[in-house]
């Protein structure tokens, strides 16, 4: 579960519990903007923290690239000192190099996104929390003048010999919250099934098809190689010439 995610869960799941305890909403409505301030800084922290791991692997990866330029360049002076193997070992770790920095630059890519990914969803949250702390001085005003009301017709009725207990709905909505928990449950059984089912369908012939994409990736490795290192030594004649 992500960060904001876990937030929004923790701010819902303090505040059903205060309505549970049978709080004073007043208490809850206070109470909730300051569970939400206060989860606002840790969102702001993972953001922070999530960004610095971004600047960690971009830093990395510029180091690769300039190991893959400094194995070039050794290849280079292999082939104008007359030794193709001592070539060919160096473009092999320039080959290995580059790998190694493609790999690095996708996962580069994949946190870029998810740091923009949590500034959008921080800003909502901000946005949405400042919504929440206009609102609440309507709701709490809305709130007193439904006790006002409901107290005067409660007197009216003791006036007028009607007055009833309201009925308790506690066996309703107990019934309810555990209607929520069955489909629930029932919706979760249903995704791990799903999921348990496309795994076994795919599961058969995978380390094979690996080993055959392995095989595949070392023949065009060799086949690269070769070509760049004719490459070089088609520069270094044309610059003799």
């Amino acid at each position: 579960m992500g960060v904001l995610s876990r937030i929004s869960t923790l701010i819902k799941s303090n505040l059903n519990d205060m309505i549970s305890r049978a709080e004073d909403p007043e208490k809850i409505l206070a109470q909730s903007i300051v569970d939400m301030q206060d989860n606002l800084k840790q969102a702001k922290r993972e953001v922070v923290e999530t960004l610095a791991q971004q600047k960690v692997l971009e830093k990395k990866l510029a180091t690769v690239h300039r190991e893959a330029e400094q194995w070039e360049a050794k290849a280079i002076s292999a082939v104008q000192g007359g030794d193709d193997d001592l070539a060919r070992e160096a473009l092999q770790r320039k080959k290995a190099t580059d790998s190694r920095a493609s790999a690095m630059a996708d996962q580069v890519g994949i946190q870029k996104d998810y740091v923009d990914t949590l500034k959008a969803s921080l800003s909502a949250l901000e946005k949405k929390i400042e919504e929440a702390k206009a609102k609440k001085g309507q709701l709490v005003s809305r709130l007193r003048t439904a006790k006002v009301k409901e107290d005067m017709i409660a007197a009216r009725e003791v006036a007028a010999g009607t007055h009833k207990a309201l009925e308790d709905d506690s066996a309703f909505a107990a019934f309810a919250r555990m209607e929520d928990k069955i489909l629930h449950l029932e919706g979760k059984v249903e995704a791990m099934e799903e999921m348990s089912e496309a795994s076994a369908g795919t599961s058969g012939d995978v380390r094979r098809d690996l080993e055959i994409e392995t095989k595949l990736k070392q023949l065009k490795a060799g086949t690269e190689v070769e070509d760049e290192l004719e490459a070089i030594k088609k520069r270094l004649s044309d610059k003799t010439h």
